[in-house]
């Protein structure tokens, strides 16, 4: 209720300021109608007075105009980013109530050969991806898949508690970056392909004489026009600067379309640096990744704000102002030359800029999960081999019907034997306790009111099925997974395995006696983890090696012919059974 309120503030905040910039806007927009109708007129009394004063008043006219629309323009930008927090935060109100479909999926991530993520539901509709994703950049997007996919370095996860610890509160600025790159459509498709455009050579060689001769000539050119010749003669003064833009037309055409769709979403990535280089941090991680936007001479903001100021320039050459400057000024020539000399200078650098928003990005999403849960906490990731903890939650399941559950267990040599009914919780616990360790590995909080554990490499085989394009069968997918895992034991003694209803393509003699032996093998390598199954028999194991095999179980209860499921694990091995229950319960006879 708390966060609810806290929204609900916030927007109501956003409302009263999108009021205030809608009246600016209305102002500024009869104003610059006006103003136009007034330039007009000043135009057609100023060329009937002479040709040189109607030339004179057009440069100057467009110039206060422009500064004009300049001015229209900032009002409509923050008009924009403030509707943009207020659908943000309507989308959170919805997010409470988990509802939060609205979010990047991160489908394009799925992979069915990664240890975990299609079992776990890391990717995909509502995935854990989907459920804490708030970057729009594909910088930020690909960085917090890697963190799901790859987790960070062990080294600095209580370095990255602190950053997102602090970037939880600083709710205003996790905001205001979402909003900025939400403001640009195309900003998803912004990648590390434009990097390749800076490093791209010019086929234009540049000059900087030019930029004196042209106007020189031209301007000798109007000089002697009005002492010896009639007014509409003057017009031969242009035809050098003509003639020289058209000579060099196709080659900064193609330099152009290249260059010019990049200009608006480097305005939005512009924004976002500054927003980043003047936020004040007190964490050490947040400090060191800020620096990567200032350097010794000027700021990234800057340097991209200039890209994007000199991209705009160019994209002028087909408005009627490009077309007039032109005659005068080599002005096509000049922004080619001015975006080239940006490129030499900042190549080495830029990819720094864009991974920083990335890393921001990826880092305000995951501190904007655990500001949305309040009641989940940081794991403590420390050099025991053991798992320790208390009232732990899958935390895609809505908190008012979330069951957790206390859970301790050796993280090497070690497996826990889960039985239980049909529909009793099973897959789901192994799911929950999997999704906490994606979550710690990440630096993030976890649904946990507790949560003790060393790093863990992990390993799933759940969710196995046929692969037509492979011509391999589900039963043949599942071995192929158990090997992996197997083989990943083998190799080191940090792999955590979570394994459900094993060998369950074949009868049950066949499966009970290829589990045993997979369980044997585990633990003869020092395997630790969690398996799920309906062989009760396999609970005998644990009284054959009761220090490395444990059995856990989650009961039912048939209560006047309906099922009663409290999802609580217990010590031992279930003794309830279900599935004909569950087939009267649905109109099966039995």
């Amino acid at each position: 209720m708390k966060r609810r309120a806290e929204y609900e503030g916030i927007l109501k905040s956003y409302q009263k300021e999108s009021e205030a910039l809608q009246k600016k806007h209305k102002s500024y927009f009869y104003l610059r109608l006006v103003s136009f109708f007034l330039l007009i007129a000043l135009i057609i009394l100023a060329f009937q007075y002479h040709l040189l004063a109607g030339i004179i008043v057009i440069y100057a006219g467009i110039s206060l105009f422009y500064q004009l629309v300049k001015a229209h323009l900032k009002i409509t930008k923050r008009k924009n980013i403030v509707n943009q927090i207020m659908q943000l935060n309507q989308n959170e109100l919805s997010s409470l109530d988990y509802e939060y479909d609205v979010w990047h999926s991160g489908g394009q991530y799925q992979d069915r050969d990664h240890p975990y993520v299609d079992d776990l539901d890391v990717f995909g509709h509502k995935s854990l991806f989907q459920y804490s994703c708030r970057s729009n950049t594909s910088f930020g997007i690909n960085q917090l898949a890697d963190l799901y996919k790859n987790g960070i370095d062990p080294d600095i996860i209580s370095h990255h508690h602190n950053a997102l610890s602090e970037l939880e509160q600083k709710v205003t600025f996790r905001q205001e970056l979402y909003a900025y790159t939400a403001l640009n459509e195309e900003i998803k498709a912004f990648d590390h392909r434009f990097l390749k455009w800076i490093e791209q050579p010019s086929t234009i060689k540049f000059s900087r004489i030019y930029y004196v001769l042209i106007p020189l000539i031209t301007t000798i050119l109007i000089y002697l026009c009005y002492l010896y010749l009639p007014d509409l003669s003057m017009l031969l003064a242009f035809i050098p600067g003509g003639l020289f833009a058209l000579k060099y037309s196709k080659d900064i055409g193609q330099f152009q379309s290249d260059a010019t769709r990049h200009a608006k979403t480097l305005v939005s990535l512009a924004d976002s640096v500054a927003l980043i280089e003047q936020e004040s941090f007190a964490s050490s991680l947040l400090r060191s990744q800020q620096k990567a936007c200032i350097t010794d001479e000027s700021t990234a903001s800057k340097k991209i704000k200039r890209l994007a100021y000199c991209l705009n320039q160019l994209d002028l050459r087909n408005s009627f102002f490009g077309i007039m400057i032109n005659l005068i000024f080599p002005w096509d020539y000049y922004w080619s030359h001015a975006i080239q000399t940006w490129k030499d200078k900042n190549q080495a650098s830029a990819k720094s800029w864009f991974d920083a928003i990335g890393w921001f990005e990826s880092r305000s999403s995951l501190a904007n999960m655990g500001y949305n849960n309040p009641t989940w906490t940081y794991p403590s990731v420390t050099s025991a081999a053991v798992i320790k903890a208390t009232a732990i939650g899958h935390p895609l399941i809505p908190s008012g019907s979330r069951i957790t559950n206390d859970f301790m267990s050796p993280s090497r040599t070690h497996i826990k034997v889960v039985t239980g009914s049909n529909m009793g919780g099973k897959s789901t616990f192994l799911r929950t306790i999997g999704i906490n360790i994606v979550l710690a590995n990440t630096g993030a909080k976890v649904c946990a009111a507790k949560l003790e554990l060393p790093y863990l490499d992990l390993y799933t085989s759940m969710r196995t099925l046929d692969a037509l394009d492979e011509n391999t069968s589900s039963f043949y997918a599942e071995l192929k997974r158990i090997k992996m895992v197997l083989d990943e034991v083998k190799k080191r003694n940090d792999v955590y395995f979570l394994m459900d209803e094993i060998l369950k393509g074949t009868n049950s003699n066949d499966r009970h006696k290829g589990a045993k032996a997979l369980i044997m093998q585990l633990i003869k390598h020092q395997g630790a983890g969690l398996i799920s199954t309906h062989d009760l028999a396999l609970g005998e194991l644990a009284n054959q090696h009761p220090d490395s095999i444990e059995n856990v179980c989650f009961e039912v209860e048939v209560v006047d012919d309906q099922l009663i499921f409290d999802y609580q694990l217990r010590p031992g091995v279930s003794k309830s059974f279900n599935a004909t229950q569950l087939m009267k319960n649905i109109g099966i006879d039995v």
